[in-house]
């Protein structure tokens, strides 16, 4: 509009467009947020961020805008992961444990990814690793050694 205002329609019907306004971003889909679902939303007016989780059909207002839409994280009694916040503090998060087992990502959150080697002897150093898996596992090592007369 002229006025700078921003105005959102929700549901089918015919919208007519007044002299000063424009259409910005087109016609979009509502999010159902439901159990395995959330929406993560900006405010445009204050920056705060939002994750919605309660159940319902979501449609943005004028001064929100969908940041993106995260699945729920679910893990097993045997795995584990860690999410780090904004403040760079890191949360560990266990299946085992009955309040942590299913989670939504907070906001300014993210899962840590881990780098780690694989290979017989370690190489390559292109393992990305999100969730750990805590039961114990047999790992092939190999090593040298040395006699004392310096023979391998």
């Amino acid at each position: 509009r002229k006025t700078g205002m921003t105005r959102v329609v929700r549901g089918e019907q015919l919208v007519f467009l007044t002299g000063h306004e424009e259409v910005m971003g087109g016609v979009q889909q509502a999010v159902e947020v439901d159990d395995k679902r959330a929406v993560l939303i900006r405010n445009k007016r204050h920056g705060q961020m939002e994750l919605v989780a309660k159940k319902q059909l979501f449609f943005p207002t004028e001064d929100e805008e969908v940041v993106e839409v995260r699945e729920r994280i679910k893990l097993a009694d045997y795995e584990a992961c860690i999410v780090r916040d904004k403040d760079g503090k890191d949360t560990f998060y266990f299946g085992r444990n009955e309040a942590q087992r299913s989670f939504f990502l907070p906001p300014h959150s993210e899962l840590v990814t881990l780098l780690w080697s694989r290979g017989r002897r370690r190489e390559c150093r292109d393992l990305e690793i999100k969730m750990l898996d805590l039961r114990p596992m047999y790992m092939s090592f190999e090593f040298n050694c040395r006699t004392a007369d310096n023979v391998e």
